[in-house]
């Protein structure tokens, strides 16, 4: 049986193609402790938060990365968050401290940590990526009877 493709064609613009990629890979961001690895989607409000970052990301991917990390992560940065979002500095505070402890899979770094996305978050509006998602049967994956794609 051969796999069936479906396209989807969003509608997007620079500022909101990143709350949409969020949305869209929102079920591959995990905790990982010393124990497990498990998959916690984003908070709404953790995706309008971070799709800022994202996006206030792009708009200074001309500065170096140094400084561009310590802009992403200046009072600057962090007031129009907070006015564009009408969230308090207690509330910012909070969803940038869950992000420091989420991960988005396979990356081994935290999602937003000190102005620092993990390299699978930083993207240009020009240069998307590409989507792809295979689905299989865990139950048979387990019983070792699926046919590799490689």
């Amino acid at each position: 049986m051969s796999q069936q493709t479906i396209t989807y064609r969003l509608n997007s613009n620079e500022k909101n193609i990143y709350s949409q990629y969020l949305a869209i890979v929102n079920n591959v961001f995990f905790y990982e402790d010393l124990e497990e690895r498990r998959f916690v989607p984003l908070t709404i409000r953790e995706i309008e938060v971070l799709s800022l970052y994202m996006y206030y990301n792009n708009m200074y991917k001309g500065l170096p990365e140094k400084e561009r990390c310590e802009y992403l992560n200046s009072l600057s940065i962090r007031n129009r968050i907070k006015q564009e979002l009408g969230i308090t500095t207690s509330n910012l505070n909070g969803i940038l401290l869950r992000l420091k402890s989420k991960y988005f899979y396979p990356d081994k770094t935290p999602v937003f940590d000190s102005g620092v996305l993990t390299s699978s978050l930083r993207f240009d509006f020009n240069n998307l990526p590409k989507i792809e998602f295979v689905f299989f049967n865990a139950k048979r994956v387990q019983q070792g009877n699926t046919k590799s794609d490689s």
